[in-house]
């Protein structure tokens, strides 16, 4: 700079400074390199712990929505055991009943056709019409709606399960759960040769 410019620098308070920087070797100021970064097997190890976590996190997913289900599906029938309660309490000792294909004296939710009668018959059908005053308008049914809807039977305190025709007295409700190994199974009616594991029977009945 010249001196008139300096003088000129000064009355305004401003000293100006040049930093010095370091040259390489063509002569050009060098600027600072950082190198960051993983090694691949750094990768790979924090690849495979994110993978395990996920699979964990999967599991436990899975295994809460099983034990959620299963839990609507013992609310379910404890709902319409109360709902059969009450109809057998309003219809002087009479249960709704239909049979059920294969299972004379059986029903389920998912069966078509025409409701069945309070006596033997043939017909398939549900017996939840019978129950909708005591149901407030819900639709109960299985969380999946697959293979296993929710049973009802009726049966003769003197014969074996599955039930066969003639008076029909006890009723039981019936319902699968996905986890053979949940404690709710422990409060559910034990049949002996009962051959499907998860089976969870509700309610005893004899009038």
């Amino acid at each position: 700079m010249n001196r008139k410019n300096k003088k000129q620098n000064r009355s305004k308070g401003f000293t100006p400074f040049e930093i010095a920087r370091p040259k390489g070797p063509s002569g050009a100021p060098a600027r600072a390199r950082f190198q960051t970064g993983f090694t691949l097997v750094e990768l790979l190890v924090v690849i495979a712990v994110i993978g395990l976590l996920a699979s964990v996190m999967l599991v436990s997913l899975n295994s809460a929505r099983i034990n959620a289900r299963d839990s609507r599906r013992i609310a379910d029938i404890n709902q319409l055991y109360k709902a059969l309660e009450f109809y057998y309490d309003d219809n002087q000792g009479l249960m709704p009943e239909c049979d059920d294909v294969g299972y004379t004296g059986g029903c389920d939710l998912l069966d078509f056709g025409s409701p069945g009668s309070r006596i033997d018959s043939s017909l398939d059908g549900q017996f939840v019409p019978f129950l909708a005053p005591y149901l407030n308008g819900q639709n109960l049914k299985d969380p999946l709606n697959t293979y296993s809807p929710y049973h009802f039977y009726l049966y003769s305190p003197n014969s074996v399960f599955p039930p066969g025709s003639g008076n029909k007295y006890i009723f039981l409700l019936l319902t699968f759960l996905e986890n053979i190994n949940h404690p709710a199974l422990k409060n559910c009616i034990d049949l002996a040769g009962f051959p499907f594991p998860g089976a969870c029977l509700i309610g005893d009945r004899q009038p």
